[in-house]
């Protein structure tokens, strides 16, 4: 669970493969606006907090839940996950597959 207030992010790092699709998908994205807010950063990257990060995707778009994006990266490495709140007491559930 995220929280606006509280607990603004989740993060996951997660090691990927040069090549190798990857889908992630979140459920419990809610309404128009209480969804969640899925940022991906490239390996390398520093800090979520200080917007230093390079990233591989961001969508804060309002789509149907449960959201889905598939992902194939450049290059191997460790990758971040970012599941940032836009308001409070937001639950979700991530999924993340090869595919």
């Amino acid at each position: 669970m995220v929280d606006v207030n509280t607990k603004r992010w989740d993060v996951y790092a997660l090691g990927l493969t040069a090549g190798q699709e990857v889908q992630f998908r979140v459920n419990g994205r809610g309404g128009y606006d209480d969804y969640v807010w899925p940022i991906l950063a490239d390996p390398g990257s520093t800090s979520f907090l200080t917007d230093s990060t390079t990233q591989a995707f961001s969508d804060n778009t309002k789509s149907d839940d449960p959201w889905a994006r598939n992902f194939v990266p450049a290059v191997s490495g460790t990758y971040c996950l970012a599941i940032k709140a836009r308001k409070t007491g937001q639950a979700y559930t991530l999924l993340v597959t090869t595919t």
